[in-house]
């Protein structure tokens, strides 16, 4: 995602569309209405979600010189394809689609790569982290990352679907929405689009840049999202996720009622309990707005 996001603003294609399921096929953000520490930067069009489907079905229908935004983008994805045709290429592009390689590796379609067979699947050798990254990383001080965070919402996650964001394999996932822990514009009905540590459909290996811990998302996991970066599309629903101190872990009752918070970027400062979570956020917002409060009245 870091060193890509440059390539992604330059993709565009139709607009929101939805299955039968009504879960989102392809979002297109073209007229975001994003403001925050990056504002002017998604001006132009951005693949926000593309489901591999309507990926495919749009390559099969494609024509050229139809539409000039849609000719660079599907131009862009055939150009990261043809990456993995060469095998001698171990670049971080080459690494990032793998098209027909899910035999080799003994993997079998819908099957993410297991954590252990990611750096050997995802030739992770290619992956340079030391790459500056085009979107400042959110704040690790928890008190500084509530302060900037677009909202916070507590979800269990019921269904997961594969595609991209931009030409980068990522997870849609669909959150059941228990809470609204920062009040925001998202809907109460919302996704989360995250990159994916590796996934395989129709024998096609797809990889991600490994800047989710390793994190593999599954139906029925409880989490947090606190996005600080943005865009998001203008309806609210969709979350993007490009850093991992913006998700939090969140598990099950205990026989005390107590549920554990565990935040996938170690940081001392996050609370472990979510009760204790959800204090700590009212009380940080409630010191912002004591500080705007005192900003207005005149002193004496």
């Amino acid at each position: 995602m870091r060193c890509l996001l440059p390539i992604v603003l330059a993709l565009s294609s139709g607009s929101l569309a939805s299955g039968n399921d009504e879960i989102p096929r392809r979002v297109l953000v073209d007229d975001s209405e994003y403001v925050g520490r990056h504002e002017g930067l998604f001006e132009d069009v951005y693949y926000l979600w593309l489901h591999v489907e309507e990926l495919e079905r749009e390559r099969a229908e494609w024509r050229l010189g139809f539409d000039d935004a849609q000719d660079a983008t599907l131009l862009a994805m055939e150009t990261f394809a043809e990456f993995a045709q060469d095998e001698d290429d171990e670049s971080f592009l080459a690494a990032l689609i793998q098209p027909g390689a899910a035999p080799a590796h003994g993997l079998r379609d819908g099957q993410r790569i297991p954590p252990e067979e990611f750096a050997n699947v995802c030739r992770t050798a290619s992956f340079d982290p030391s790459e500056d990254a085009v979107l400042d990383q959110p704040p690790v001080r928890f008190a500084r990352h509530v302060e900037q965070a677009l909202g916070a919402v507590l979800g269990r996650v019921t269904r997961i679907e594969h595609g991209f964001s931009g030409p980068v394999p990522s997870l849609l996932l669909e959150l059941d929405v228990e809470d609204t822990l920062i009040p925001s514009d998202y809907s109460p009905h919302a996704y989360l689009v995250v990159a994916t540590s590796g996934y395989v459909h129709q024998e096609t290996v797809f990889c991600s840049w490994p800047g989710m811990k390793g994190w593999l998302p599954t139906v029925g996991e409880r989490l947090i999202a606190m996005p600080v970066t943005g865009p998001w599309e203008k309806d609210g629903e969709i979350i993007p996720i490009f850093d991992p101190v913006e998700i939090f872990l969140v598990g099950e009752p205990d026989s005390a009622g107590v549920s554990a918070v565990t935040p996938l970027l170690e940081r001392t400062s996050v609370p472990r309990t979510l009760l204790d979570f959800r204090r700590r956020l009212w009380d940080i917002h409630d010191g912002i707005g004591h500080e705007a409060a005192d900003t207005r009245v005149p002193r004496q």
